[in-house]
């Protein structure tokens, strides 16, 4: 890989190489540019793509540039629903649900698994559970409001499965300008940050029993 340091609109022209569509090349550009100014976009091409070799990429390889870092370990974003965004303390690829692999995720998908804290194997192990008897994961829900656009937009049947959003084929929610985009695995302190400067608001899902 080249020492060199790409900018914006090489990314962009580099898309333009493998016919990604423009509204595509927006979305990526956007994403790249957010990295850029987080001070992460080397690092993120480094792990996710070999620029040399970036024309015979796909773009699903290239979007994965977007996928953001998560040092603190924060819950990331795994799946949307209407208006209720699902975070998970599990590594993204170990999150499942009902029909995550199929699609249009948005008329056979369910919401992200729990653990089963009641259920055991033949040995009696509770295998969703610590040794300590606390869940191995959690999944935190946070209802938004704002200007976004999920994968199912204006579409009868998206092309899209949960399988194929989380591992960043096309994020989550989107501004209709692609001033904000946030894909799978936004960590949830930079997604409340995010809506709110697509013009939205975010907030703890409260459960019924958990008001005090």
């Amino acid at each position: 890989m080249s020492d060199k340091l790409p900018s914006v609109e090489e990314v962009v022209e580099a898309l333009g190489a493998i016919h990604a569509p423009p509204p595509a090349r927006d979305i990526i550009a956007a994403a790249i540019s957010h990295l850029e100014r987080m001070g992460m976009l080397k690092a993120a091409l480094d792990e996710y793509v070999k620029w040399d070799s970036i024309s015979s990429a796909t773009l699903a390889d290239v979007y994965r540039v977007a996928i953001p870092a998560n040092p603190d370990n924060e819950p990331v974003l795994c799946y949307v629903q209407d208006n209720v965004a699902y975070f998970t303390t599990r590594a993204l690829d170990e999150q499942w649900g009902d029909d995550w692999d199929d699609a249009p995720y948005e008329h056979n998908a369910g919401r992200p698994y729990l653990p089963l804290m009641n259920w055991r194997d033949k040995d009696g192990v509770v295998r969703d559970a610590n040794p300590d008897g606390s869940p191995k994961w959690k999944i935190v829900e946070i209802n938004f409001s704002g200007p976004f656009e999920t994968p199912c937009e204006h579409k009868i049947n998206s092309p899209y499965s949960v399988q194929d959003i989380n591992r960043g084929d096309v994020p989550w929610l989107r501004t209709a300008d692609d001033s904000v985009v946030i894909p799978a695995g936004t960590p949830l302190s930079d997604f409340i940050d995010a809506i709110k400067a697509g013009g939205g608001t975010a907030a703890l899902a409260v459960k019924e029993g958990d008001a005090k």
